[in-house]
């Protein structure tokens, strides 16, 4: 398969693969009118409009748009659209990429390669980042995206009323190249402010912030975190609000710096993936990261391990009275001061996370190694080819199969979990059958398995499933005092058939 811009030479295939659709929406396509594309010079105007609109908008309310058709010979596949900014619609709903894989050529992987093609372009348009959606009843393309490398943000409801999966991809792009030195505006500061006790107006101080930064920043793609002790309730802190902001590109400083400046924010730092502005009055500080920043996943797992454990809480806030004690000439220096604790509080906070999310390429062989042991664990012989020919179809999506995996902060995989969706004729209604669950030995005991299933029950939910189904060995103790807590045993009994022709 080959990416190709459009053609007249297609028409032929182009026609044969409408009729496929029977009418069906192409997303990334750019059909407004499929009637006009029957005949040649219909087709041809329109292929003249794709190309246009690379410079051109189709009209005020599309952006330019770089189309792509997948192709072999002289055989249309499928198409896929790069939109080269983001309007109020594709920021909501539509984002950067479209693309859909005619029904005859589905399950060949077409779709990924496009994709990744794609996201090459992007990069090399300069787009540090794409932004995708799909619907949530398409596990198809969500293993497309998260292929891909694309991260979940968020679901939301199309005016159609249709649930969207948000995603977004790091092209590895920038608008320059990034600062080198840090640089502190003003010089450094001896630290002044001392700890107060829990204030319930913090949050709503945050929440001032968050609305001032979002109208700041308003048609731009970013997230917005309270973090820092402000953000733990029932912690001591200095009455300083710590917000933490993602942009796309921290080196593209006229696009979210200056509105902040414009806001009435100061800057403070400037270093390296990093900046930090914050207000005359110095009580809040705003840290802002690109999409993606180890930095920002610190922050999180720092401020939820404080707020769900007393204890870390607790020995926390006494670390940062002791140090309190000190003349501080520097604030950096109190902060370092206080990085020996963070670490270890991280620490317990990675060694408690587990994180279940789609498989992705890369997971290709530390996920082998797991089925390696799932399949020991069944007692199966050692077969190399076989779990090859596994990791193929979940990673393609081949058979209907998907998979999950539970990971630790840190990223190592702990367990993983395969599924698929089975017809249920006597309903009239789709399931999701669970083919393969599995927690690696040194994991177990930490609510992996209860992790998987919450998500296979939640994938169900959002793709319209009735049921989701599995079977387990009947003195399986272990695992059924697991799978009692989230379903019901049936009463029914499997069997199986051996394939004969007799």
């Amino acid at each position: 398969m080959e990416l190709v811009a459009p053609s007249p030479e297609y028409h032929p295939s182009f026609r044969r693969a409408l009729q496929e659709w029977d009418g069906a929406h192409q997303d990334g396509a750019g059909i407004r009118d499929a009637a006009e594309l029957a005949d040649r010079a219909g087709f041809e105007r329109w292929v003249g409009q794709l190309l246009a609109e690379e410079t051109v908008p189709a009209s005020p309310a599309h952006v330019t748009c770089t189309y792509r058709w997948m192709v072999e010979g002289d055989e249309y596949l499928g198409s896929i659209a790069l939109r080269h900014e983001l309007n109020d619609f594709l920021r909501s709903y539509g984002g950067h990429v479209g693309y859909s894989v005619r029904p005859s050529a589905r399950g060949r992987g077409l779709a990924s390669a496009a994709l990744a093609e794609v996201v090459r372009t992007a990069a090399d348009r300069g787009m540090p980042e794409v932004v995708l959606t799909c619907d949530a009843t398409n596990p198809a393309s969500r293993r497309v995206i998260e292929h891909a490398g694309g991260r979940y943000e968020r679901r939301v409801v199309d005016p159609d009323g249709h649930t969207l999966l948000h995603h977004w991809i790091r092209t590895g792009a920038h608008a320059q190249p990034d600062v080198t030195d840090v640089d502190v505006v003003g010089g450094p500061e001896p630290l002044t402010v001392g700890l107060h006790e829990y204030d319930p107006a913090w949050p709503t101080r945050y929440e001032e912030h968050r609305a001032r930064i979002a109208h700041a920043l308003d048609g731009q793609h970013v997230t917005i975190e309270h973090i820092g002790s402000t953000s733990v309730p029932g912690l001591a802190a200095k009455p300083i609000v710590d917000v933490a902001v993602a942009v796309p590109d921290v080196t593209d400083e006229a696009a979210y710096l200056t509105p902040l400046l414009e806001a009435g924010y100061e800057l403070r730092v400037r270093e390296p993936g990093h900046r930090l502005v914050r207000t005359a009055e110095r009580d809040a500080h705003v840290h802002v990261y690109e999409h993606g920043a180890p930095e920002l996943d610190h922050y999180l797992l720092l401020r939820d391990q404080l707020r769900r454990d007393d204890t870390d809480r607790q020995r926390y806030e006494d670390t940062k009275r002791a140090l309190m004690e000190q003349s501080w000439d520097d604030t950096n220096a109190y902060a370092d001061a206080k990085t020996g604790v963070i670490e270890d509080i991280r620490a317990r906070a990675r060694a408690a996370t587990v994180r279940v999310r789609p498989v992705r390429s890369t997971d290709a062989d530390a996920w082998q190694a797991r089925y390696d042991g799932y399949r020991a664990f069944h007692r199966l012989p050692e077969d190399a080819e076989a779990v090859r020919t596994t990791w193929e179809w979940i990673s393609t999506g081949a058979h209907g199969l998907s998979g999950l995996v539970a990971e630790d902060a840190d990223g190592r995989l702990l367990g993983l979990a395969n599924v698929r969706r089975f017809a249920r004729p006597s309903s009239a209604t789709t399931g999701l059958y669970l083919d393969d669950l599995f927690t690696a030995p040194h994991a177990r005991g930490r609510g992996v398995a209860t992790a998987l299933l919450h998500e296979v029950a939640a994938t169900a939910a959002a793709e319209g499933a009735s049921v989701v189904r599995w079977i387990t060995a009947a003195d399986n103790a272990t695992a059924r005092a697991v799978y009692d807590r989230v379903a019901a045993a049936t009463p029914w009994i499997t069997y199986d058939m051996r394939p004969s022709a007799d």
